[in-house]
């Protein structure tokens, strides 16, 4: 399962995620800088930058689910949190501040709407 980074939106597989961000996300001929490793492009020259450390794998600390890495801790807890809803243990966070139109249920991130929805709902 792939999630695109800017609307949540679930591929089954890579290419047509890519496809979809490429089409849909970037088309703009703002993103100019394009990073090296993977597909996302940037309209700022830092932005590009700051993601390409993520690539890094000279950095200590690495993210257990999406191999993201990161220079400090604090930094790799950051992300678990906001990309994935877990702590820095690994359980789910119990914020749950995102509510399902459809089921009314609530989830801790945005894209767990999402892929809640694609397997409960036959309309999406």
């Amino acid at each position: 399962m792939f999630v695109c980074f800017a609307c949540g939106r679930v591929f089954d597989d890579e290419i047509t995620m890519r496809n979809h961000v490429n089409e849909i996300h970037l088309s703009n001929k703002d993103y100019i800088f394009k990073c090296r490793y993977c597909y996302r492009r940037f309209k700022l020259k830092h932005h590009l930058q700051r993601h390409e450390h993520t690539h890094d794998l000279s950095l200590v600390h690495v993210c257990n689910r999406c191999s993201s890495s990161f220079r400090n801790f604090e930094s790799l807890v950051a992300h678990k949190s906001r990309a994935h809803g877990i702590d820095e243990n690994g359980e789910k966070i119990l914020n749950l501040k995102y509510n399902c139109n459809k089921c009314k249920q609530k989830f801790g991130t945005f894209i767990e709407i999402n892929v809640s929805a694609l397997g409960s709902y036959s309309s999406f």
